[in-house]
């Protein structure tokens, strides 16, 4: 938990994220342990689109932490911070994909997201990941995920892009 509340807080301060009322105040209550009053204080600034409570929100229903584990509802976060950018939320929307998890399994998918996550801000985590799911992908398969991830970021529609790809392609799990 103390890594969420770090990466939130840089998050804010590097990207110069305006402060919304309870964002702070949903930090404090992560650092004190209080997920519950975490979870109250990010639902306003994360329903009024900022980026670190989104991912917040995401992370509290990912691990049930503060409210019942929800797999759907941490992947709805994670796409809203996700498509500002937020590469926490794109790395944790791949996981998601790449393990069927909320959304329907695509590895494809799971690698791109994972791949804009590496683009955005390169964690060691996020490039071990996405080495886990290129494993179990074919080599056409990787080239798709890589395609997949020029048009993201080409775009900058990124759900817009996720939601035609899993339109014209439901489940992608390994192809070999």
């Amino acid at each position: 938990m103390k890594k969420l509340i770090v990466a939130l807080s840089v998050c804010c301060a590097l990207l110069h994220i305006p402060a919304f009322a309870g964002v702070a105040e949903g930090l404090d209550a992560l650092d004190k342990g209080d997920n519950a009053t975490a979870l109250r204080e990010f639902r306003v600034p994360a329903e009024q689109g900022h980026r670190a409570a989104q991912f917040a929100l995401g992370v509290l229903y990912l691990g049930g932490e503060g409210v019942p584990q929800d797999f759907k509802q941490a992947a709805a976060w994670f796409r809203k911070a996700a498509e500002q950018g937020e590469a926490g939320a794109q790395s944790n929307l791949g996981l998601s994909y790449a393990k069927g998890e909320g959304v329907t399994k695509n590895l494809v998918l799971a690698y791109a997201l994972l791949n804009i996550s590496a683009a955005t801000k390169s964690s060691e985590q996020t490039v071990t990941n996405r080495a886990i799911v290129s494993a179990q992908l074919s080599s056409a398969d990787i080239e798709a995920g890589q395609e997949l991830s020029r048009k993201m970021a080409a775009s900058g529609q990124l759900l817009e892009v996720i939601d035609q790809y899993v339109a014209l392609r439901p489940f992608k799990g390994a192809s070999r």
